[in-house]
């Protein structure tokens, strides 16, 4: 039988997005890649917040993207070299933007005069940390092809300030908290190339219908090219609405974490228990 891939946002998703609490999400995860289904972060976050999650659900062996799909990062010992990617320690890493963060950070620093807005990363230590919940930031701000804003204008100059990043091969993406600035990526393209991969290398054994689960904005793309979608209800923003004839969709009552287990068990029993047993 034919095996999932499952592309999960972490924060607002997998994770509370106040606390970052997973719940017992990590005994379902056991029993899902125990069942030898694949789950993949889809994250905003950066290469090393991610390995930290990798660790702790023992993910080793699959791939995950990094900040709203701009990298992919897949496992040497688990899969032959991605056309186009470059060594990276213990993953072949595969870039799917052209311009760094530096860039981003020189383009944002010119238009502060134009737009009323904060860079994050040149904020006080004590001020991303109250706007977070994380006390060590550090892999938070050290981002390798974005930049984090705090947006503080209004939303016709927001309109305004995307025409200009159009105009740069750029975008901006809203998130959980901030507005992600880099060139175009998005984390439907990453999902896309990662179950290519997957198609290629591993002989059709996983299923080209993949499972997704979001919570915000910048997961949307992602949720309304997948089978099946699973979106975790938010406190923070309105509902997201997906595409109108979209088929299996499922919206938790619950914020994460337990909105994560509610739409996968309702999944699962869509699927007449193929992801696990109960």
């Amino acid at each position: 039988m034919k095996k999932y891939l499952i592309f999960t946002d972490l924060d607002g998703t997998l994770l509370n997005h106040d606390n970052y609490n997973f719940g017992s999400n990590d005994l379902l995860i056991n029993k899902i890649i125990s069942n030898s289904h694949k789950i993949i972060l889809n994250s905003s976050k950066t290469f090393k917040e991610i390995l930290f999650y990798i660790d702790k659900f023992n993910l080793h062996n699959m791939p995950f993207s990094v900040e709203n799909g701009a990298s992919i990062y897949f496992p040497k010992k688990i899969f032959s070299k991605p056309k186009k990617s470059i060594s990276d320690g213990k993953y072949w890493a595969l870039n799917l933007t052209h311009k760094k963060s530096h860039y981003w950070k020189l383009f944002l620093e010119r238009k502060t005069k134009d737009f009323e807005f904060e860079i994050l990363e040149k904020l006080p230590i004590q001020t991303i940390r109250d706007l977070t919940n994380i006390k060590n930031i550090n892999n938070l701000i050290n981002r390798k092809s974005s930049q984090l804003i705090v947006w503080k204008d209004s939303p016709k100059k927001l309109s305004l300030f995307k025409k200009e990043l159009t105009i740069n091969h750029g975008q901006v993406i809203k998130g959980g908290r901030f507005h992600h600035i880099s060139s175009i990526c998005n984390k439907r393209i990453a999902t896309q190339s990662i179950s290519h991969e997957y198609n290629k290398q591993f002989n059709g054994k996983y299923l080209r219908k993949y499972i997704s689960l979001g919570d915000n904005q910048n997961d949307l793309k992602m949720l309304n090219s997948s089978s099946i979608a699973c979106v975790i209800k938010t406190p923070t923003s309105e509902k997201l609405k997906l595409k109108k004839n979209k088929k299996h969709v499922f919206y938790a009552k619950n914020v994460a974490p337990n909105g994560w287990q509610e739409t996968l068990l309702k999944v699962n029993y869509l699927l007449k228990g193929a992801l696990f047993n109960d």
